[in-house]
């Protein structure tokens, strides 16, 4: 199968030691309309990412299927919405079943338990100094300096990426020919001099491609263990994993008690049991839970 779209953010660690840049989370979310006459899907990726490390050393690359036609950010609140809305959540609703015996004239509570869960759970044409590499696209895009990059060599490419100060560790660097080969281009971002990480915003890029793309194989070049991908898809159906197993939580081992404090624990163990290689869905269904979640209509008088 092949592989749509990763993206990772490139670092030196040439010494070892905890990485000067690591990702430490990631949420993405797809909207994706077909067009009716080519089959194709018209995307529109929004895609944020957490990390530590100092704002100079930032550069972060993402492979995608088509040159976009737009380039903007996003925000921040759109995700934190989305996970309130959508994460499980867990609570024990307790009831008595028949009569029980009293003691010392007061009743006391069954001890049986029902337990329920809730799943609600610029510019371009420029060829860039390197020969060989084209540049179809460059602008400052909110705090970010943004490129799109093309080329049919991957050896060129890479050496722009290292004139750039973009470091492409032996991984990344084998990565990079897979995607040369496939024909992909590259969003290029780092952060605008006298910007801080503070101001890292979600990039959203509307291009044209077969299926969403889960950013995962460059993204494990400079993240830290166990680093939790978020996905949401808006689209026609529900969406499942091409190449990757679908898991559940053995609901079972969830600490009710505790409001499932344990379930972070539980899905790590589980991803593990699968070799890494797993999602969880955790909320599939209508788009209206979000109604009223980011903008509501009001009336106003001129």
């Amino acid at each position: 199968r092949p592989v749509w779209a990763c993206g990772g953010l490139f670092c030196d660690n040439a010494n070892g030691g905890p990485l000067p840049v690591a990702q430490t989370g990631e949420n993405v979310l797809f909207a994706v309309d077909e067009d009716p006459e080519t089959g194709q899907s018209n995307l529109e990726a929004h895609i944020q990412i957490f990390y530590a490390g100092p704002a100079d050393r930032f550069s972060w690359v993402l492979p995608i299927d088509s040159v976009p036609t737009k380039i903007d950010v996003g925000a921040n609140g759109v995700f934190s919405k989305l996970q309130a809305t959508t994460m499980p959540q867990f609570r024990i609703e307790w009831r008595e079943e028949g009569q029980c015996r009293s003691r010392g004239g007061e009743d006391e509570g069954g001890d049986d338990g029902v337990a329920e869960s809730d799943g609600a759970g610029g510019s371009g044409g420029a060829s860039g100094g390197v020969r060989g590499v084209n540049i179809a696209f460059q602008a400052e895009v909110g705090p970010f300096d943004a490129k799109v990059i093309a080329s049919e060599d991957a050896d060129a490419l890479k050496a722009w990426l290292r004139d750039n100060d973009y470091f492409i560790p032996d991984q990344g660097g084998t990565l990079i020919d897979q995607y040369v080969a496939e024909r992909k281009v590259f969003v290029a971002l780092k952060l605008l001099s006298g910007r801080d990480v503070g101001e890292i915003q979600p990039i959203v890029l509307h291009f044209k491609g077969p299926s969403p793309c889960v950013p995962l194989k460059l993204t494990a070049i400079a993240a830290t263990p166990d680093l939790r991908v978020n996905l949401w898809v808006l689209g026609r159906a529900r969406v499942v994993p091409d190449n990757f197993l679908e898991l559940t939580v053995n609901q079972a081992k969830i600490d009710w008690s505790g409001l499932g404090s344990n379930y972070e624990a539980l899905l790590k163990q589980a991803a593990n049991e699968a070799g890494g290689n797993a999602f969880t869905t955790e909320y599939a269904g209508p788009a209206n839970i979000m109604a009223g979640q980011f903008w509501a209509m009001t009336n106003t008088l001129d």
